[in-house]
Order: structure tokens, then C-alpha cells, then sequence
């Protein structure tokens, strides 16, 4: 079956094939060969800039976009999917390419105007297609894929013989007398800047390398050592985050220009944590590779990642991961050895007493989901005062960014434990059924949400590409107060790019959970709340946390001033709220109230009032 619509997927890979006429000519072959064939093509164009098509197809944002719409018969059955050449499609070998290819044509058909041998080739649901287009297909992958891994492998040779000259060059000087080093990257830790001073040539290498030194930035020395200093008095991370973002004084000169704006240097526990593992304030360097996880890495020892091997629910996740010994007095060192090494043992020690709060009885069902009214961040499940003799420990929710100080005022605790009991109680008697009832609106807004985030990530990868090339220039060119600004430039819109793309993979498991199942039967959910209340037993714990996130958005706790009571507002997967009360123990006639609110909101019945 044949339509005349007509969709083109764009791709490049590259700064250089922006500022050239890339785009422009993939486009324009494709509306030449609509023009010929009497096609129309579609104002909406699949374009993923930046990436490289030797990675998986699975990191590519609108190339899935367009895998999704052809599934879900957004775009029409029979359609034409018009590629320039197999390369925009994937680089990654025959085998993948037979895979997407296959994959497009069970609903449409697919031309590639620029062949193996020049010529065109056309793959059509209706029709059996020659052995020789799939002979060229077979070709054109195989080639593309081993320029890739070609060039692959200089790229990768490249940074070899930079870390090489970096080794080389420590080992003829005194590293804390002469100050000099190769400079890797402009991509620094926190507390440092890098002064370009000049070029390095290292021997049968063509390439010229910057050298120049390192200097820590105002403040950060002083606030380093403020870290280690409560580190080493046994305080937990959020402690010392929420101290240093009291030094109101310390955290302005610390601070950044944004939009012409002084703002304020804020602390997270994430952070505090890094500083103190890891040895960049002793003045060493670890470098790094990035991999996308394959089976041959899993359960491979050469490919170690936070101490541990990766497994099958790494594949196709990105890391980086430690390549090569390390460097040695790279850095200018901000932290006394012997106070490093104290620091991690006193750390290494509290980490080995106790069980912690993710012990049997403790581990919270309602992890990831429970929100701050205020700021929109996660309420940390935590203990609240001594465990005394013969009681049981009390744990509250509280939010994490409050605690920290870091911009949240809203320092009210909630009871977990009452949260807990009355959520599965109501739980237990509503029908998880009427969820999934009408899940196709919230689905197209997800999807809409997903594609602007999209959007929003390529415009950012665009920018930060311009920036590379504007650091290329003013590094070429010895502009020291250029390279400065620019690498604040680059460090926010990494931040921005963080942050788009934790958004975009909590959208992605939304619909992952919404679409994977159009019921979802009560007898798994009643089992386990069954189960969870007889028992605390860890594993049930666990599942019954994964139940609840395929049925629950979020938890929203606030306070209400005017009845002087705790509330939680439950969003469900299909974007319908109901309010608890989770101060007090509710009772079974206040149980029947919400699961009839539950059950006239999806019916779309008028929901009755109820007098207090």
C-alpha cells in the first residue's frame, strides 16, 4: 500500500557540516525526489544535529521520534521515509541497518537517493524488493560503519598521545616547583581556571598542544577546606551542604554573572560529595573514557564502573569510566594528604556500622515519588531524633533542598509512617483498572512534552557547538579574558543540558509506564500491600515502590494553615489528583469517601461534597 506522503530524517554529525550545507542539501533531495515521484512532503522534518550516527540510534532524540510516530501510525501507514544516504540512517553495521530497515517497511516504504553505486534505492511494502538494492544496502552500512570505527580510533588515539605528553612531560620536572602543564581541556573542575601561556610540540605528533598553568579560583580554597573540616567532625553531606549555604559572604565571591546578574554560589549534597572522594583537591588527575555499554562490556572486568562490572541493564547507557593510572600532581593540591586519607576512613567507617535507612524495615515504598509543595524537589525519607530502647525509630519526610538551604523555606515534617499506612489502606480498596481507562490524551500530552524537550536539547547542543568553535577561535588567538567567559558560557549550558535531559528521561518513563500496558490488574498490587503488611521484608518493599510508580505521577505534602493539618495531593498516571489527610489515621468511612471520589472522577461523574 502506497500513500503520497513523504517524511525526510536528517543527520549530522559535526560543527563543520553546520557551517556548511548539509542540511541544505539533504533537504533538497529529498523535495527533488517527492517533485519526481508526485509525493508530498511533510512540514515536519526529523533532524538530529550533533549526533553521530557510529553511536547507538537509540541516543538520537527525533530519529526515535520518527521509530515512535511510525509505530503508533502517527505518521500514515504506506508513507515514504526518505533518507540521503544509508549513513543518516546508522553507521553502526549490515546487521542494525537490516534491522531499522526492516523495522520502517512492515508500515512504510523507504528511498535512499545516494546508493552504493551513486543510484537510487527504493524499498516498497507492496512489492519484493531486488536482491541487488539489499546487496548495496549491505555495502553502504559495512563501509560507513568501518569509516567510523576509522575515525574512531584517531580521535581516540588523539587523546591517548595528549595524556601520554602530559605523563612525559611530569616526569622530566619538579611538578611542585615548575608550575607549567599541557592542558587537556577547557572543561575544569570546579575550583580551578586554566592561563594560557603557549604552545606544546610533542615529538612525531603533528598536533600542537596549549600549555600554561592552573590557578584555584578566589574563595575556593577556603571553602574546601570549610568541607573537609566538617567531613572530619562526621557530619553527612546535606549538613555541610546546608552550612556552607549559610556563608552568605564566601558564596557571592564564589558566585557567577548570568545575564548581566550577580548570582550566589549554592551547595548540594551530590556535590559536596564529589569533593570529598574524589583526589583533584590533592592535585591528581583520573582521566577518563565515555562508552555506550555493549554486551562485550557486561560483566567484563576490563570495564569497571564505581567499583562494580556493568550488567544488562547498563546496555546502551553512556559512562565514563577511569582509563589509564593516575596522574599524579597534575593539579595545584588544596588538601593535606594525611587529611584526605583521614577524611575517607572516618567516612568508609560510618558507611560499614550500620544497615542505614534502606534496611528491611526502613526502605521507603514511596522513594522518588513524595514531593515538596514549595519547590517542586524530592521530601527525604529520614530519622528524626535517638532511636531510644524498645521503640521504634520515627521517620519523617522533609525537604531536601530546605534542609540544605538552598532557596526552599518549607521546613514542615511528615509523618512517614501514617503517610504509608493510610496510602495503602486506600490503595488496597480503589480499582487500578479505571487508570487506564482513558490514558490516550495524557499519552499525546507526554509526547508533546517529550518532542519540546527535544527541541529544547538540540538548540542547546547547537549553542554549545558555536561556543566550541568561539573557544577554538579566541584559544588560537591568546584571548585570555574571552576563554574565561566563554568556559562560563559552556559550563551553564552543560548545567541547562543536565537538567533538559533528567526532565526528558523522566518523561520517557512516564510514557514507558502509561503506554506499556493499557490495564493493569489489582491482584499484583493487593498481593504485595498484603504481603507488606504481615512483613517488612526488603524485596516486597522494593516491588511494591515499582507498583506504586506505575501507577502514581507524584505526591504532593503540604500544610494547610486554615485546619492546621498535613495533606498529600496524589497525582495519578492518567493526570487526575485526589487529596488525603496524612496526619491522623483515617478511617474506613473516610476510606469509602476518597475511593468514590476515585471512582466518579473517571467516570466522569460530578464528584459529591462532604461536610468535615
Amino acid at each position: 500500500m502506497n500513500n503520497n506522503m513523504a517524511y525526510v530524517y536528517i543527520r549530522y554529525s559535526s560543527k563543520k557540516q553546520e557551517e556548511g550545507d548539509s542540511y541544505r542539501r539533504q533537504l533538497e533531495s529529498a523535495e527533488e525526489y517527492c517533485k519526481e515521484k508526485g509525493l508530498t512532503l511533510s512540514k515536519e522534518i526529523f533532524f538530529d544535529a550533533g549526533k553521530s550516527a557510529y553511536s547507538s540510534y537509540k541516543t538520537r532524540g527525533d530519529f526515535n521520534k520518527m521509530l515512535d510516530m511510525i509505530k503508533d501510525e502517527d505518521i500514515p501507514f504506506g508513507s515514504w521515509i526518505l533518507f540521503e544516504n544509508i549513513d543518516r540512517m546508522t553507521r553502526e553495521g549490515t546487521r542494525t541497518a537490516f534491522k531499522l530497515l526492516s523495522e520502517i517497511t512492515e508500515r512504510c516504504n523507504v528511498a535512499i537517493f545516494r546508493g552504493a553505486t551513486g543510484g537510487l534505492l527504493e524499498y516498497k511494502l507492496d512489492a519484493n524488493d531486488e536482491i541487488i538494492n539489499f546487496i548495496n544496502l549491505a555495502i553502504d552500512s559495512s563501509r560507513g560503519h568501518k569509516e567510523s570505527q576509522e575515525k574512531s580510533v584517531r580521535v581516540s588515539n588523539g587523546w591517548q598521545a595528549k595524556k601520554k605528553s602530559i605523563r612525559d612531560k611530569l616526569e622530566t620536572i619538579d611538578p611542585k616547583i615548575d608550575k607549567e602543564r599541557i592542558i587537556l581541556t577547557q572543561r575544569l573542575p570546579l575550583h580551578l581556571e586554566a592561563h594560557i601561556t603557549g604552545k606544546h610540540f610533542q615529538e612525531g605528533v603533528k598536533k600542537k598542544y596549549d600549555v600554561g598553568y592552573f590557578v584555584v579560583k578566589d574563595g575556593y580554597v577556603d571553602a574546601i577546606k570549610k568541607i573537609f573540616e566538617y567531613a572530619l567532625d562526621e557530619r553527612s553531606d546535606q549538613y555541610i551542604a546546608s552550612r556552607m549555604n549559610e556563608n552568605n559572604e564566601l558564596n557571592t565571591l564564589l558566585g557567577i554573572e548570568v545575564n548581566g546578574a550577580l548570582v550566589k554560589k549554592t551547595w548540594n549534597s551530590t556535590e559536596i560529595n564529589r569533593i570529598i572522594k574524589e583526589k583533584i583537591v590533592l592535585g591528581h588527575y583520573q582521566p577518563k573514557k565515555h562508552i555506550e555499554v555493549k554486551k562485550g562490556h557486561i560483566n567484563n572486568k576490563d570495564y569497571i564502573f564505581k567499583g562494580k562490572m556493568f550488567t544488562e541493564d547498563d546496555l546502551d547507557k553512556s559512562f565514563d569510566i577511569p582509563e589509564g593510572e593516575l596522574i599524579k600532581n597534575y593539579y595545584p593540591q588544596v588538601i593535606d594528604e594525611d587529611l584526605y586519607n583521614e577524611v575517607q576512613r572516618i567516612r568508609l567507617r560510618r558507611t560499614t556500622k550500620k544497615e542505614g535507612k534502606t534496611g528491611s524495615k526502613n526502605l521507603n515504598i514511596l522513594r522518588t515519588l513524595v514531593k515538596c509543595e514549595s519547590c517542586g524537589g524530592s521530601l527525604q525519607h529520614t530519622p528524626k531524633g535517638k532511636k531510644k530502647k524498645h521503640h521504634t525509630e520515627k521517620f519523617y519526610l522533609r525537604c531536601r533542598k530546605a534542609y540544605e538551604n538552598r532557596g526552599c523555606s518549607n521546613k514542615v515534617l511528615f509523618d512517614y509512617k501514617l503517610l504509608e499506612k493510610n496510602l495503602l489502606k486506600y490503595c488496597d480498596h480503589i480499582n487500578l483498572d479505571l487508570i487506564f481507562d482513558e490514558t490516550s490524551d495524557h499519552l499525546k500530552k507526554l509526547k508533546t512534552k517529550r518532542n519540546g524537550l527535544e527541541i529544547e536539547i538540540q538548540n542547546l547542543n547547537k549553542r554549545m557547538t558555536l561556543l566550541d568553535a568561539e573557544m577554538d577561535l579566541a584559544l588560537d588567538n591568546d584571548d585570555n579574558e574571552l576563554v574565561r567567559g566563554l568556559s562560563r558560557k559552556i559550563s551553564q549550558s552543560e548545567d541547562k543540558l543536565e537538567l533538559i535531559r533528567t526532565q526528558l528521561e523522566e518523561v520517557l518513563q512516564e510514557i514507558s509506564f502509561v503506554a506499556k500496558s493499557s490495564k493493569k490488574s489489582n491482584a499484583e498490587l493487593h498481593d504485595l500491600i498484603e504481603k507488606v503488611s504481615s512483613g517488612d521484608e526488603k524485596e516486597i518493599r522494593r516491588k511494591l515502590n515499582n507498583q506504586f510508580k506505575e501507577i502514581i505521577n507524584k505526591i504532593v505534602c503540604f500544610y494547610d494553615n486554615e485546619t492546621e493539618g498535613r495533606y498529600a495531593v496524589i497525582l495519578f498516571r492518567d493526570g487526575i489528583a485526589q487529596t488525603m489527610r496524612i496526619d491522623i489515621e483515617i478511617d474506613d468511612e473516610y476510606t469509602e469517601q476518597l475511593v468514590s471520589e476515585f471512582t466518579n472522577q473517571r467516570n466522569g461523574n460530578e464528584v459529591p461534597s462532604y461536610d468535615d
